[in-house]
């Protein structure tokens, strides 16, 4: 079981294919930056899909290590300041 924010929720969707691309190399970097940077309460799936229990942002952060081609990030919207934090960290590693 794990925390899945559903009351006054937002969630950003961090696509890792630019012009048609897809770089799998930088997905695996960017993983490793977020978890040397950002503390997590609880993880789950850590092999597959890892999702990323985040209590100060009220939700979770999704990698999807089998494609390797996005991150997705639910919280709630009184924590986004927070979860902003989480997303221009991602942004700024794919620019």
């Amino acid at each position: 079981m794990y925390f899945d924010p559903s009351y006054n929720f937002e969630q950003e969707y961090i696509s890792f294919i630019k012009n048609g691309s897809l770089d799998k190399t930088l997905f695996d970097t960017v993983h490793q930056i977020f978890l040397d940077q950002i503390p997590v309460d609880k993880s789950y799936n850590l092999q597959t899909q890892p999702k990323y229990i985040i209590q100060k942002i009220g939700g979770w952060v999704y990698f999807d290590n089998i494609g390797k081609s996005a991150v997705r990030v639910k919280y709630q919207k009184q924590f986004k300041t927070e979860a902003d934090k989480i997303v221009k960290l991602i942004n700024d590693q794919i620019k």
